[in-house]
């Protein structure tokens, strides 16, 4: 049976949130002294990413006691980016997640907006969802994950509280 792409992206959003879940449960104790990264690419328009996220990479230290965890497709083909982020010990309240182009140690300028102006609980919560971006900006990322980065930002941390460099 042929599925449209409407229900493949929400089966695809909601295999990540389980496993983000998953991940996020049996990882709550580990400790999140260091950003991990695994990418698995699916030829030259597609590549997917799962990340630990953390504070030590950011320049005012980020939120130390926090931790994430974030899952991204990225599908240059369809002009698609969809991601799950969950997070937990978070100082505020969760405002705004985007990528951001910039080696590692380094800040740069968003590259794709996921979401802004939001007040999620810092505590503990997960945000999953599908963005519009341009197919340019996608290939990059996929053909250059070094140069990119994932930023959490919280109203205690307004420029970023957990970050995780995409390779």
């Amino acid at each position: 049976m042929r599925h449209s792409k409407g229900a493949q992206v929400l089966a695809r959003v909601g295999a990540c949130v389980a496993v983000t879940s998953s991940i996020v449960v049996f990882a709550g104790s580990a400790s999140a002294a260091a950003a991990t990264s695994a990418a698995t690419r699916h030829g030259y328009d597609r590549a997917e990413f799962a990340l630990s996220l953390s504070g030590d990479e950011l320049r005012d230290g980020g939120d130390r006691d926090g931790r994430g965890f974030a899952r991204l497709d990225l599908d240059a083909e369809n002009e698609r980016v969809c991601y799950v982020v969950s997070w937990s010990r978070l100082d505020g309240d969760v405002t705004a997640f985007h990528i951001h182009n910039a080696p590692s140690r380094e800040d740069g300028p968003i590259w794709i907006n996921f979401f802004n102006n939001r007040h999620l609980d810092g505590d503990r919560d997960t945000a999953a969802s599908c963005v519009h971006s341009e197919r340019w900006k996608i290939q990059n990322v996929i053909e250059h994950p070094s140069d990119y980065y994932l930023n959490l930002h919280t109203t205690a941390h307004e420029m970023g509280a957990l970050r995780g460099q995409l390779g």
